[in-house]
């Protein structure tokens, strides 16, 4: 029983240690690209202009950031999406013109 409960508690300290590298995978990416003001690597939604002065919400380039770190799950990204749903469903509704050179709340 013993070597049992020396078992799960290795498991559960193996799992821990999972866990604390992908927070610290995407922590370490985010604090490093948010700090450089010269990165262009996308650590949100992009914005781009559509068709008929619309803006099109892109999560393709930061979600490609994110699967390079090898550690963020798709579950993740689609929390991320959803964190940021009503963000980017007003965005969407925006016209382009009136966007550019706007920092949306």
């Amino acid at each position: 029983a013993n070597s049992e409960s020396n078992t799960k508690k290795k498991e559960l300290t193996e799992t821990e240690k999972e866990i604390e590298s992908v927070a610290l995978s995407f922590h370490n990416w985010y604090i490093k690209n948010t700090n450089d003001i010269k990165s262009e690597i996308p650590i949100d939604f992009v914005v781009t202009e559509g068709k008929n002065d619309s803006c099109l919400v892109d999560y393709e380039p930061y979600f490609n950031e994110l699967r390079k770190l090898g550690t963020i799950s798709n579950s993740f990204m689609e929390k991320e999406k959803e964190r940021t749903k009503s963000c980017a469903e007003t965005i969407s509704k925006m016209k382009w013109s009136e966007y550019i050179g706007v920092i949306p709340e």
